[in-house]
């Protein structure tokens, strides 16, 4: 996960959130909520599309009341020139999401029904 001001700064270090891990995923919670109350910013989450694997993050991260949303992989790659090297991380990823989600006119993907 990487968090990203509308100026495209980031907020600290990239780190990973385990979903089947509570204490993982709490410590997201507390640092999206930080980082709201800090820069007084509603936060909007945006994860990668990975099979059914962000599934459950994102139904957490909706329980807890965030404003999610769901990037297909295609546009983060095609959307971010942020290096000529052919990078493939996870940290580098989040931060290339959390910048594609700055984007206004960004699509995501329709998000199922709970049910």
């Amino acid at each position: 996960m990487s968090i990203a001001l509308p100026n495209g700064a980031f907020i600290g270090k990239p780190f990973k959130i385990v979903h089947s891990d509570p204490r993982s995923r709490d410590l997201a919670v507390t640092k999206i909520k930080e980082a709201q109350e800090t820069y007084s910013l509603k936060s909007r989450c945006f994860l990668e599309s990975t099979g059914i694997y962000h599934i459950p993050l994102l139904c957490f991260l909706r329980d807890k009341g965030f404003d999610c949303s769901v990037i297909n992989p295609i546009i983060t790659k095609n959307s971010t020139n942020i290096n000529i090297r052919k990078l493939h991380n996870d940290k580098f990823d989040s931060k290339k999401a959390a910048l594609v989600g700055l984007n206004v006119s960004l699509k995501t993907s329709i998000i199922p029904e709970d049910s």
